[in-house]
């Protein structure tokens, strides 16, 4: 593609949209091997006057290089919607530009008469992804800018902002928390399981918070994890039918398991007296709490004779 050199300072700067144009990385590059990329401009009225369309860091780096005179790519001049069209499909396709950039050249084509249909079908982005930046826009604007001051992803503030059934002090609290990156994008996943479980909205404030907690604890989240938390919570809050069956189900898993962890010969076999006492302590407490008739809660511990092999396999056998 034919390319021409033209002064820097006849470019015509218009809205940037970038947070920062400048980019250290880049500059050095240019320093080391030149300009490997032409900048895109439009012509102008004034044929000594250039728009520049696509390249704004580029122009940043090579003002403060020194630089007098670039090659660039001219085309025909259009205006400024369409120019910012072209930066937003070129740029896009190239990973160039955060989310709030992003969402900041879609809601410039939006007020300049572009709709969802035109704007995909002038740069290539899909329906699904506009619509995505569009969600944005109803965040507070100050939220926004501290968003992407501290460097927090916009597609996760989004989603968590979108949540309806959180109570407002608690949905302030984790904001807070994401814009101080103390809980990140892939957070808001488990966030958003616990948050959309039909008990959720029935919770007071603290019980929510305790959720929002356990689920950001656990590194690896499903729907299960998420179904469990709020269940538990909610059965400690006030009795639940629903809640109830399910945690007994959740409670049979957990009983299969420890039997499978730990009703075999190495594991019993070798428990000391303090961790047999402990054992004790835990059956006798199930015990009282349950009234089930064990008759040898009281047993000293401190007499209790290790059973031996097969002693501890009939043992194992009769519980089954």
């Amino acid at each position: 593609m034919d390319t021409k050199e033209i002064s820097l300072a006849s470019l015509i700067l218009e809205d940037v949209f970038r947070k920062d144009a400048e980019n250290s990385a880049l500059t050095l590059d240019i320093s080391r091997r030149e300009l490997q990329i032409p900048l895109l401009v439009e012509e102008s009225v004034d044929p000594e006057k250039f728009y520049l369309v696509e390249g704004y860091r580029r122009y940043v780096s090579l003002v403060q290089l020194g630089y007098k005179h670039t090659h660039c790519i001219v085309q025909k001049e259009t205006n400024n919607a369409e120019r910012v069209v072209k930066r937003l499909g070129n740029e896009f396709h190239h990973k160039k530009k955060s989310g709030y950039e992003r969402e900041r050249m879609i809601e410039f084509l939006l007020k300049n008469g572009y709709d969802v249909d035109r704007i995909a079908r002038e740069t290539n982005l899909t329906r699904a992804t506009i619509r995505k930046h569009m969600k944005s826009l109803q965040i507070d604007s100050d939220v926004k800018k501290l968003a992407e001051l501290n460097g927090v992803g916009k597609d996760g503030l989004t989603r968590f902002l979108s949540i309806k059934t959180m109570n407002e002090d608690v949905q302030e609290k984790y904001q807070d928390k994401y814009l101080a990156k103390e809980i990140r994008s892939y957070h808001v996943d488990s966030i958003e399981l616990v948050a959309n479980h039909e008990s959720f909205n029935n919770l007071n404030m603290s019980a929510q918070d305790e959720c929002l907690h356990q689920a950001i604890e656990q590194t690896r989240f499903s729907k299960t994890n998420a179904n469990r938390i709020v269940n538990s919570v909610l059965l400690k809050e006030k009795f639940d039918q629903k809640s109830h069956r399910y945690m007994f189900q959740e409670m049979n898993k957990d009983i299969d398991k420890f039997q499978r962890d730990y009703l075999h010969q190495n594991f019993l076999s070798n428990l000391s007296k303090e961790q047999l006492n402990k054992l004790h302590l835990f059956i006798t407490t199930l015990a009282d709490k349950t009234s089930l008739p064990i008759n040898w809660r009281t047993f000293p511990v401190e007499n209790l004779e290790r059973p031996k092999r097969k002693q501890m396999i009939i043992h194992l056998n009769h519980q089954k």
